[in-house]
């Protein structure tokens, strides 16, 4: 049981870091001027693992979800993802064309709704 509680206790100050570390990221990202990746997932899971396992605060083991900013994201960013996928996806697919010309392979495929992809590909002989 007290083995348990360190574990769980560790687990909320592991995730509470990587919380802030995801936050900072926002920070580093303006000051630098280039794109700081945040890390999403792990500060959540430890947060709500953490949380989970004291009765007291059970209730309130879903805000270590939106407590991490990398988790937030991923969540908020879902259904543009999903679109994406659907528009690309083969139900969508009008017509597709490939080139191939010495060592050059050039893929081209044509979706609904104006959407089209090129793969080209480059392997000298």
């Amino acid at each position: 049981m007290i083995l348990s509680n360190i574990i769980a206790v560790v687990a909320i100050g592991l995730g509470a870091t990587v919380s802030v570390g995801n936050w900072l990221t926002l920070y580093y990202s303006r000051k630098e001027k280039r794109f700081v990746s945040a890390m999403p997932l792990v500060g959540a899971a430890l947060l709500v693992y953490g949380l989970y396992h004291f009765p007291a605060t059970r209730r309130f083991a879903w805000v270590g979800i939106i407590a991490d900013y990398g988790t937030l994201v991923l969540i908020l960013s879902v259904p543009k993802l999903v679109n994406e996928f659907w528009s690309t996806s083969s139900v969508n697919l009008v017509r597709s064309f490939v080139s191939r010309k010495s060592g050059l392979v050039v893929k081209i495929r044509l979706f609904k709704k104006g959407t089209f992809t090129i793969r080209a590909t480059y392997n000298p002989p």
